[in-house]
C-alpha cells in the first residue's frame, strides 16, 4: 500500500482514501532487544575510545629520533628553525604530497561549482 500526502491508493478501484491512524504504526520491539542495542553500542564506542584514553599526552617518550633533529638540524640543513627544517629538508616528500592533496581537493571543489555555458 503506497502512502502519500496521509491518503492511500486502491489498488482495485483506483479511488484515494484518507489514512486511518491504525494504518501507521510504529514496530514495538521489546525492551531486552532494545537494552542489548544500547549496550552493543556502548561497547563499541568505548573499545574504539579506549586508544585514546591510554595515551600519555603531557609525558611523550624521547626517542633517538627527537634528539638527532634537534642537535643536527641546523648543520645539515642550514635552517635556524627546527620545525622548519623537519618540514622542509627532513620530510620533504611527505610536505610536497600533503600539498599536492590539498592542491587536487581545491581544483576538485572548484570544477565542481564553476558554472556551465
Amino acid at each position: 500500500m503506497l502512502a502519500v500526502r496521509g491518503e492511500r491508493h486502491s489498488p482495485n478501484r483506483g479511488s484515494v482514501a484518507p489514512l486511518n491512524a491504525g494504518d501507521m504504526q510504529q514496530a514495538h520491539y521489546p525492551l531486552p532487544q532494545k537494552l542489548g542495542v544500547i549496550s552493543l553500542i556502548i561497547v563499541v564506542t568505548l573499545i574504539l575510545m579506549l586508544p585514546a584514553f591510554s595515551l600519555s599526552f603531557g609525558h611523550p617518550a624521547a626517542s633517538a629520533t627527537d634528539q638527532y633533529y634537534i642537535s643536527h638540524s641546523q648543520a645539515n640543513t642550514g635552517s635556524n628553525n627546527v620545525v622548519t627544517a623537519i618540514v622542509f629538508d627532513f620530510r620533504g616528500f611527505d610536505t610536497l604530497g600533503e600539498a599536492t592533496v590539498l592542491f587536487v581537493t581545491v581544483l576538485g571543489v572548484a570544477m565542481l561549482f564553476r558554472r556551465i555555458h
